[in-house]
């Protein structure tokens, strides 16, 4: 009777476990895109030009991103977003999540 429970428990335990690493997972690479936007935004306010920010940007986060810079009083605007797909086989079909995150910086005079 025990092996007969711990059959009908372990699906529910591997999924659970997946669902939470997939939670991980997400968490990491929105830092990860917080932390590409910021970057971004601060070499663009020096007034780099959009190669080597293009750089930062895909260097700094999981996967191909696209980004997206505006100025306007001062401050210099980038928006990077980037698809994130599960990596492990068995949770392969699921759909992709987008993750997007802006970040602002003072325009440097030179």
């Amino acid at each position: 009777m025990v092996t007969a429970e711990a059959a009908m428990e372990f699906p529910v335990l591997v999924c659970l476990t997946l669902a939470l690493a997939w939670t991980v997972l997400l968490g990491v690479a929105q830092v990860r895109v917080v932390d590409a936007a910021r970057e971004s935004a601060r070499l663009a306010a020096r007034g780099e030009d959009g190669a080597t920010v293009d750089a930062a940007v895909n260097r700094l986060t999981p996967g191909a991103a696209r980004w997206s810079a505006s100025d306007g009083a001062g401050l210099v605007v980038l928006q990077v977003s980037t698809r994130v797909q599960p990596q492990v086989p068995l949770i392969g079909g699921l759909a992709g999540v987008t993750l997007s995150a802006e970040a602002a910086a003072a325009e440097e005079i030179p």
